[in-house]
């Protein structure tokens, strides 16, 4: 699993390699975060980068989630998706996440991921897919409205 860089804001994951597959920043000003994900993405870099994801959304008590996948090569497996929705997503909105915007390429392989969540979370969670970062910050401001 990943071993933290940095234990203050931004904390970078590593994976198996030691390269950084997950950023995880507070964005003060719009009181949201901000997951990066970088290169390829194996089950247990996922897992690692979700969880302490969570942690990171407890200790900020932030309610929005501005998740960055136009950095990924390659696809997340179908059990990565499928541990993200039943077992991630339940625990981030037991952690107080009410909206989570995915941020992709059009065309991409990590589009077809987000689009696989969003479809699974839409009864549990609002869930958004954006091609481009504005839209899908004016789309988190909205809803801490």
């Amino acid at each position: 699993m990943g071993n933290l860089v940095a234990s203050c804001m931004p904390i970078h994951l590593l994976d198996a390699l030691g390269r950084i597959h997950l950023t995880i920043e507070y964005d003060a000003e719009n009181h949201w975060l901000v997951f990066t994900w970088l290169g390829e993405q194996s089950y247990a870099s996922v897992l690692a980068g979700a969880n302490r994801g969570i942690e990171v959304l407890r200790e900020k008590a932030c309610c929005c989630l501005l998740n960055d996948n136009r950095q990924i090569s390659g696809f997340w497996s179908e059990e990565a998706v499928e541990w993200v929705v039943a077992n991630w997503m339940p625990r981030a909105q037991q952690a107080g996440l009410t909206h989570m915007a995915n941020l992709v390429q059009p065309g991409s392989l990590a589009a077809v991921y987000a689009e696989a969540v969003q479809l699974e979370a839409i009864k549990n969670m609002n869930t958004q897919h954006f091609f481009f970062l504005a839209a899908a910050q004016e789309w988190l401001r909205k809803a801490q409205q």
